[in-house]
């Protein structure tokens, strides 16, 4: 979860004048409006998704439909970098970011607006951006400096936070063939080491391990309902849609390197899980193959990694709670039912309003009940 001041997470709680920042800047971060007047909107932000947060904005003022490249809101390279918070009663003013965008598609009703301005995450600059010449491994000194150098090319100036990441290794040889999708070979080499990359809330590329299972991680947020909590209704539901309870990562060998073929795999261990290894729905392997493996330690460690991830889940909600935009995706947080029982459950979605009105949903994956001390 981002970082706000402990007045802030109260007074989200209550009722509170709304503040919502919208930027628009060049590629370089210079501003080019400092203050674009929008009358609504919404974020999404999605861990299953190639590209984290998308979002829309809609501008009330005619004057800012675009008829021209240079145009602030052309489709032409700037960014919005937007934050949403709370105006104090002392007059200050609290934001959290809630993400940086290239501006994707703007358009509305030319005599009379208003202007809609479709937005995604800056991943949506890697994939535009194929390959224009075969890509190797071969000349990086590991996945996080591989990843950099795709990353780099297309964006010099990109911030890349790695400090996440715990296993880091030697690359394996892989060539990406012209025209490859760059985004995608980013996501592949993080996945190898059993690591997630993304754009975050402020624009920076984040690597770092995939989020642990909810029982082993330690709450930033309780959803409680109540006088005093911050949910206001939920969905509860299971399925067997896309549940697997095992992963195998392997190689069918390299023969740059000649390695011979490799594997190794993890499972839904726990006695207790319905989703446990050859329990009620069996063995459903979910199998990663990349020869970016180069033995079977590696295809252990990143299949443990994923496992989380894919885990059928013993419950998944769909939450209406108080808008916190300081939430992310892979934040784990506690949910209290009515009856006073609790769950840690990893976040998988979040939409938010950029308005008063609107919800404020949150999608659950991967529950665990709490066990009592």
């Amino acid at each position: 979860m981002r970082s706000g001041t402990p007045q802030f997470f109260e007074a989200i709680k209550k009722s509170y004048t709304l503040a919502i920042a919208v930027e628009v800047t060049d590629s370089d971060d210079v501003s080019v409006v400092s203050n674009l007047p929008i009358k609504g909107g919404s974020v999404t932000v999605d861990a299953g998704s190639e590209v984290r947060y998308t979002a829309s904005v809609t501008v009330s003022d005619i004057m800012y439909l675009p008829k021209v490249p240079s145009d602030p809101l052309s489709p032409y390279g700037n960014r919005i970098r937007i934050r949403r918070g709370i105006r104090y009663q002392n007059g200050t003013f609290e934001r959290i970011p809630v993400g940086v965008y290239v501006i994707d598609q703007p358009g509305g009703d030319m005599d009379f607006g208003p202007v809609t301005v479709a937005l995604k995450g800056l991943e949506s600059i890697l994939q535009r951006n194929k390959l224009t010449a075969p890509y190797s491994t071969a000349g990086a000194t590991n996945h996080v400096d591989a990843i950099t150098q795709l990353v780099t090319e297309v964006m010099p100036t990109q911030t890349i936070d790695s400090t996440g990441v715990t296993g880091d290794q030697a690359t394996a040889t892989k060539t990406w063939d012209l025209d490859a999708d760059r985004w995608a070979a980013c996501r592949e080499l993080a996945a190898a080491i059993g690591c997630e990359a993304f754009f975050d809330a402020e624009g920076l590329l984040v690597i770092r391990d995939f989020p642990p299972a909810p029982a082993d991680s330690i709450p930033v947020w309780e959803i409680a309902g109540g006088d005093t909590g911050v949910r206001i209704g939920g969905e509860l539901s299971m399925s067997l849609s896309g549940i697997y309870n095992g992963v195998r990562c392997m190689s069918d060998g390299n023969g740059v390197d000649g390695t011979l073929p490799v594997s190794g795999q993890a499972v839904d261990d726990d006695p207790a899980s319905p989703t446990r290894w050859g329990g009620p729905i069996g063995h459903v392997l979910k199998v990663v193959k990349s020869p970016l493996y180069a033995d079977s330690t590696q295809c252990e460690s990143a299949a443990a990694a994923m496992l989380p991830s894919v885990l059928g889940p013993n419950r998944t909600l769909s939450l209406k709670t108080f808008v916190n935009p300081a939430l992310e995706c892979g934040d784990p947080v506690r949910v209290v039912f009515g009856d006073g029982s609790a769950e840690m459950h990893t976040v998988q979605a979040i939409t938010m309003p950029l308005s008063a009105s609107g919800e404020f949903l949150v999608s659950t994956r991967s529950g665990a009940e709490e066990v009592a001390p």
